[in-house]
C-alpha cells in the first residue's frame, strides 16, 4: 500500500482472473489440452515455465503464483509497463498505434498509426511489432494462448517450424463467415 505503484497492483489483482493462463490450469484441463493439441502441434512448452522457471529457477511459492502470472500475462518481456501493457493485441485492420522500441528508451511513446474512432479501443500487437524480435516470423495464435491466456480474434497466424510452413486465417472482408487463407511465404 505505500508503494507508489499500488493503484496499479492493486488494479490487475483485481481485474486480472486467476487461471488465465494455461501454465497455471488445473492439472485436468491441463490434461486436456495436451490431448487436444498432441506432441506435433504448437504450442511446444506449454506448461515449462511455471515448473521449471517460477517453482525451479525462482523458488517460487503457490501463494504468489497469481502474481508471477500476471507479470507472464501482462508485461513487455519482463517489465510491467504501467498503461501500456493494459492496451490489448490485436492484429490486422484493428491494430492501430505502434511505439518506439522499448529497450532502447526510458520511457515508451506509442502513437497512433491511422485516425482513431471516439470509443475506439487501442490495439498493439504481441507478434508484429517492430521491438519483437523474431516473432513476425514464428509466434502466432497458439503462443499467445500459451503466453498470454486468449486466443487472439481474426486474423490468426499458425507456425510449425519443424514442417517449415505457416499462414494466416482471417474473415474475408465484408463476410465475417467466411475466412481466408494466407501461406506466410519464407
Amino acid at each position: 500500500d505505500k508503494s507508489q505503484f499500488s493503484a496499479y497492483v492493486k488494479y490487475l489483482q483485481d481485474t486480472q482472473e486467476k487461471g488465465q493462463l494455461p501454465a497455471v490450469w488445473s492439472q485436468a484441463a491441463q490434461n486436456l489440452l495436451e490431448v487436444v493439441v498432441g506432441p506435433a502441434l504448437p504450442p511446444y512448452f506449454l506448461f515449462d515455465w511455471v515448473m521449471d522457471d517460477w517453482y525451479g529457477l525462482c523458488s517460487g511459492e503457490e501463494s504468489s503464483e497469481h502474481a508471477a502470472a500476471l507479470v507472464i500475462q501482462r508485461s513487455w518481456d519482463k517489465f510491467l509497463i504501467p498503461v501500456y501493457d493494459m492496451i490489448n493485441h490485436r492484429n490486422g485492420h484493428w491494430l492501430n498505434t505502434d511505439s518506439d522500441p522499448i529497450r532502447e528508451n526510458d520511457k515508451v511513446i506509442v502513437k497512433a498509426t491511422r485516425p482513431i474512432q471516439a470509443q475506439e479501443q487501442l490495439y498493439i500487437s504481441y507478434n508484429f511489432c517492430r521491438d519483437c524480435g523474431g516473432r513476425y516470423e514464428d509466434y502466432g495464435t497458439p503462443e499467445v494462448l500459451r503466453d498470454y491466456g486468449f486466443v487472439e480474434g481474426y486474423p490468426r497466424r499458425f507456425v510449425f517450424p519443424d514442417q517449415e510452413i505457416g499462414f494466416d486465417l482471417d474473415t474475408k472482408e465484408g463476410d465475417d463467415d467466411e475466412l481466408e487463407l494466407t501461406w506466410i511465404e519464407g
